[in-house]
């Protein structure tokens, strides 16, 4: 019995130890519930193949002390620099984040990022939260979209005089036909080379 009693008290010791107040749902993955605590309010957990995670949910699995709010950062290595997500509370308690990792290049190659936790005054992560411009890669990935497409036709540089002198661009029949055939093959070769469009 003792030795029975003795394996409980250890069990719980190693429940302590990874369950934590926070949670990380992937979609796709499991949910996340182990946070290694790194300091007194600082916590860190790691996330696999960053490229294939362009959301995740974050959420509160127990109340945090008042006037406090929880930060959310994620690094690449060496795991110096840490950039801010996003924030939950004992008033909002979870969160769907984007990362942006899809389309980020030097994110998309790594195999694991760090996602970082920390336990701080509301009024400091709110000035973070309002600082922070908002992600939408979509709408950042369309306009790369479109102005590669523009780039391509342009390249053609034959140009004429339109209607009232302004100018217009004259280009194959089939430019649209040309350019979805090389902009396929590019992506095949490389998807984020629309990102570097200028």
């Amino acid at each position: 019995r003792r030795v029975h009693g003795e394996s409980a008290i250890q069990l719980n010791s190693v429940l302590c130890i990874f369950v934590s107040m926070f949670g990380l749902v992937i979609p796709g993955r499991p949910a996340q519930l182990a946070f290694a605590q790194i300091a007194p309010d600082k916590w860190m957990a790691e996330v696999p193949l960053p490229a294939e995670v362009a959301e995740f949910c974050f959420f509160l699995s127990a109340p945090i002390p008042p006037n406090m709010a929880v930060g959310v950062y994620y690094a690449m290595p060496p795991f110096t620099a840490w950039e801010f997500i996003g924030a939950v509370n004992n008033e909002r308690p979870s969160d769907v984040f984007r990362t942006g990792w899809t389309m980020h290049e030097e994110v998309s190659k790594l195999p694991v990022v760090q996602l970082g936790v920390s336990i701080e005054p509301v009024e400091t992560l709110k000035v973070l939260v309002e600082n922070k411009p908002p992600i939408d890669i979509r709408r950042e990935f369309a306009k790369k979209v479109a102005l590669n497409l523009f780039r391509f036709i342009e390249s053609f540089s034959q140009r004429g005089q339109g209607i009232a002198n302004n100018e217009i661009l004259m280009v194959p029949t089939n430019v649209l036909d040309r350019w979805i055939t090389r902009f396929e093959e590019k992506y095949r070769l490389d998807p984020h080379f629309v990102m570097r469009t200028e």
